[in-house]
């Protein structure tokens, strides 16, 4: 009885490790679809004018006949390379001055997806950070449709201070998304038939391995369970045969062992498996 509960064992391993595959896959798969989306946000600044150092000599850089010292330009770039579209998304972005500066923008230029002007609109009613001389604006994004190539959203900008601005920073107010910074390898996801092709290959490695693990063992187990049974059939037919004589009829012979085999089937099956398999108790 207990080498056939384990040959059942063995034989249901590589159904199981595949069920099992396939649970932790699906629950993957769903985890993916219901956990927070990302935007790509690509920042950066870039000095356009910066005050130069001329031994012995002074420079005087004029904007509108006002002497400056520094103009820069923040350009922010905003990617949905997801595989949903969204809409009326509220975009906020932070340029912060080094301390003591005072930063003021002269020039700006806000667009949605293919340069569309009026796929963007502003927040009249912005709350300014607490950093001093900081700018703080905000947007509405109608439209943000998955796209590998076009941003959702652009803003170049035109920055006065003293000095380029310490930080730049772009954040998003909607529910299930959030913003991550800009990498290439996010572009590019790994396809539904990866993940298939995966499961497929997992579930054929472990059955491999699992039937391989199976025909060594029912190899060891047949070679053990026969010899378990040769010596109780020897332990039995012999009496038997004995009874029948000198010159035991053949037939008598095979009936004797048949009844010997049935006596052994069913003191090695358990009450349950004589029930299932319609076992008889020999007479």
């Amino acid at each position: 009885m207990r080498d056939l509960l384990s040959k059942l064992g063995i034989s249901l391993i590589p159904l199981i490790l595949g069920a099992l595959i396939g649970i932790y896959t699906k629950a993957w798969q769903d985890k993916q679809q219901v956990q927070t989306q990302y935007l790509d946000k690509d920042v950066s600044i870039r000095n356009v004018i910066g005050q130069l150092s001329i031994s012995g000599r002074k420079l005087d850089i004029l904007l509108d006949s006002k002497p400056i010292e520094n103009l820069s330009q923040v350009y922010i770039r905003l990617y949905n390379a997801t595989d949903q579209p969204y809409e009326n998304i509220p975009v906020y972005i932070d340029i912060m001055p080094v301390e003591g500066d005072s930063l003021e923008i002269i020039s700006k230029d806000v667009a949605g997806a293919n340069g569309l002007r009026e796929a963007v609109t502003g927040e009249p009613n912005v709350l300014s950070p607490n950093t001093a001389g900081s700018v703080h604006l905000g947007y509405l994004v109608k439209t943000a449709n998955p796209s590998r190539e076009e941003p959702i959203f652009t803003a170049n900008y035109i920055v006065l201070g003293k000095k380029s601005p310490a930080i730049a920073n772009l954040a998003i107010d909607k529910k299930g998304l959030a913003t991550r910074q800009f990498s290439f390898s996010n572009f590019y996801k790994t396809p539904w038939y990866a993940s298939e092709i995966f499961l497929i290959s997992a579930f054929i490695i472990f059955y491999s391995v699992g039937g391989y693990i199976l025909s060594r063992y029912l190899r060891r187990a047949g070679a053990r369970q026969m010899e378990k049974y040769k010596a109780y059939l020897k332990e039995n037919l012999t009496e038997k045969i004995t009874e029948l004589g000198d010159k035991p009829d053949p037939a008598a012979v095979v009936e004797a062992v048949s009844k010997i085999s049935d006596k052994y089937k069913w003191e090695n099956t358990s009450a349950f498996l004589r029930r299932f398999m319609g076992l008889k108790q020999p007479g």
